[in-house]
């Protein structure tokens, strides 16, 4: 079993909005230069290859394929890290949170994939 790095544990600040326990909203110091922080544990980060007109699944949707498509495209993103932007495990944070805009591009994102 492959465990997440320890310098990925999330730090919340709130600004006035709600506090969640999402575990997705990171908080990296740079005053730690030296720790080994991995971009793909990161849900925020997009690789240079992913892009709106990316195919995820290579069959269809169709009104019966549902059940094998959803899987596949289930699958799909848990890899690529972005379920949470469907599931809701990854929450919109507040509008002035640190991470608002890259959660606004990353759902954007996996709407165009949809």
């Amino acid at each position: 079993m492959v465990s997440e790095p320890s310098t990925l544990a999330a730090t919340i600040t709130t600004h006035g909005c709600k506090p969640t326990s999402s575990r997705y909203y990171f908080h990296r110091s740079s005053s730690t230069p030296s720790q080994n922080v991995y971009p793909m544990y990161d849900p925020f980060y997009l690789h240079g290859s992913e892009q709106p007109g990316l195919q995820l699944v290579a069959e269809k949707l169709t009104p019966t394929n549902y059940i094998d498509w959803s899987k596949a495209f289930h699958n799909t993103l848990g890899a690529k890290n972005k379920l949470g932007f469907v599931d809701g495990s990854i929450p919109d944070p507040c509008q002035g949170h640190a991470n608002a805009w890259s959660w606004t591009r990353n759902n954007i994102m996996v709407l165009s994939w949809i």
